[in-house]
C-alpha cells in the first residue's frame, strides 16, 4: 500500500489496461521478493505469468518486466533446470507468438504521421534526457492524463516513502547499491525506447507507464525485512493520507477546479454519492488496510 505514488490510485480506477496492469505486476513483485525469503519453493510461475500477460494487454509494459527482473535475478536457481527455465522464457515465448499472430493478422502499422519526429536521434536523445525530471515528476504524482497532479503534500509523503525504504535497505540488505541500478534503468529506458521508436511515433513516453517502476523502488525493502513496529505504522499513515488527500483532490478537480472551494461548494458537478460521504468511505478502507498492514505478521 505504501508503494503506490498518487498517480497509481487514480488509474486503478481507471477502465482499460491500466489497473489490470498494475495488479498484475505488483503480484509479480511480491511473488519475487517472497523468493529472498523462500526461493526454493517459491515457483517461478507465479512472477512470469502475470507479467506476460501484462506485456500481451500492453507492449509497454515492457519496463515492468525490467522492473521484476531486477529484482528476480539474484533469486534464479543455478545451474539452470530445466523446469526452472520453462517457467522463466515459456509465458513469454507463447506471449511473443500470440502478439506476433494477433499483429499479423490484423495488419498493424506501426506509424503515425501526426506524431511521428524526423529530428536526428541525437536531437531526441538530449531532449528525451532532459524531459526526465517531467517524466519522474508525472510517475508520481501526475492524474487523469497529466493535467492536474495530486497535492503536494502527497507527493511529498511519498517520496519520503521512497527515502526510507532505500535508507532501510542500505542498512539492512547485503544488495545495497540496487537503487543504483534502479535509478539508471527506470530513467534510461524510457529514453532509449523514445530513441528507436521516435521516427515510427514520436517520442510517445509518459510518467504513468514507469509507475510500476516507482513502486518498486519501496517494494524492494520488503527484501531486508520487516521494519520496527513505529517506523510501519509511519509509513502506513503516510500512504493512507496520501491516498485520501489524492481523492479530495481528484473529486475538487471535476466539481468546481483546481482554482475552485477547498470545501467542495458550488460545485459544476457532482459525484452519484455526497462527496465527503465518499472521501469518507474511502478513509475508512483505507484505515482497514492499514490496520490489516500492521496487524500481520
Amino acid at each position: 500500500m505504501a508503494a503506490l505514488t498518487p498517480s497509481a490510485w487514480f488509474l486503478i480506477g481507471v477502465v482499460g489496461t491500466s489497473g489490470i496492469e498494475l495488479a498484475l505486476v505488483l503480484a509479480a513483485v511480491v511473488e519475487a521478493l517472497g523468493r529472498f525469503h523462500d526461493g526454493r519453493s517459491a515457483s517461478l510461475a507465479r512472477v512470469t505469468v502475470p507479467l506476460a500477460v501484462c506485456l500481451l494487454l500492453r507492449p509497454a509494459a515492457f519496463i515492468d518486466v525490467a522492473l521484476v527482473a531486477l529484482m528476480l535475478l539474484p533469486t534464479l536457481p543455478r545451474p539452470f533446470t530445466q523446469r526452472s527455465l520453462g517457467w522463466l522464457v515459456g509465458p513469454f515465448a507463447v506471449v511473443g507468438v500470440a502478439s506476433l499472430a494477433w499483429n499479423r493478422w490484423t495488419n498493424l502499422v506501426f506509424r503515425d504521421r501526426r506524431t511521428s519526429d524526423t529530428n536526428a536521434w541525437v536531437t531526441t536523445l538530449d531532449r528525451s534526457l532532459h524531459g526526465i525530471p517531467k517524466m519522474a515528476h508525472q510517475a508520481i504524482g501526475a492524474l487523469g492524463w497529466n493535467e492536474f497532479f495530486a497535492p503536494n503534500v502527497a507527493q511529498i509523503l511519498w517520496v519520503a516513502t521512497l527515502a526510507v525504504a532505500v535508507w532501510w535497505v542500505v542498512t539492512r540488505a547485503s544488495a545495497r547499491w540496487w537503487h543504483v541500478g534502479w535509478l539508471a534503468a527506470g530513467l534510461l529506458l524510457p529514453t532509449v525506447i523514445d530513441v528507436l521508436v521516435h521516427r515510427q511515433i514520436g517520442a510517445i513516453w509518459q510518467g504513468r507507464y514507469s509507475i510500476m517502476f516507482a513502486m518498486g523502488g519501496v517494494a524492494y525493502a520488503a527484501r531486508a525485512g520487516a521494519p520496527t513496529r513505529s517506523v510501519g505504522r509511519g509509513i502506513v499513515i503516510a500512504a493512507g493520507c496520501a491516498e485520501v488527500l489524492t481523492l479530495w483532490q481528484t473529486l475538487r478537480r471535476y466539481m468546481v477546479g483546481l482554482d475552485g472551494s477547498f470545501t467542495l461548494q458550488h460545485a459544476s458537478w457532482h459525484p452519484p454519492l455526497n462527496p465527503w460521504l465518499l472521501i469518507a468511505i474511502n478513509a475508512a478502507a483505507i484505515a482497514w488496510l492499514g490496520v490489516v498492514a500492521l496487524t500481520s505478521e
